[in-house]
């Protein structure tokens, strides 16, 4: 998702809030966040932002116009891949989910 929002909206920028890391998956979570944020950088010329906050239950997103998708699955609608639409996320099946998207004017 961080990498079709890069491609597509050119950010400067994402930051995504997430809960804490169990402990037993931190360095896999680190490493992964460190690959991802280097792609990110490399490929668009984003920057990625990880923050950490122990008290969230909701998953959305919110655009910098203050446009808020709200994910009913969180990040994770996208079904394993193989072949060519493991390298093209909009080739990807997803999972049944429900997002909400508000705008405010």
């Amino acid at each position: 998702l961080l990498g079709y929002l890069a491609e597509t909206a050119h950010p400067k920028e994402l930051v995504v809030v997430t809960g804490p890391v169990q402990i037993e998956k931190k360095a896999i979570f680190d490493r992964t966040i460190d690959e991802t944020s280097q792609v990110l950088f490399r490929e668009f010329g984003v920057t990625l932002t990880i923050v950490e906050e122990s008290n969230l239950h909701d998953r959305f997103l919110v655009l910098d116009n203050g446009t808020l998708f709200k994910l009913g699955r969180g990040l994770d609608i996208y079904k394993p891949a193989v072949g060519f639409a493991a390298a093209r996320i909009a080739s990807r099946k997803v999972r049944e989910t429900e997002i909400d998207v508000f705008v405010i004017d």
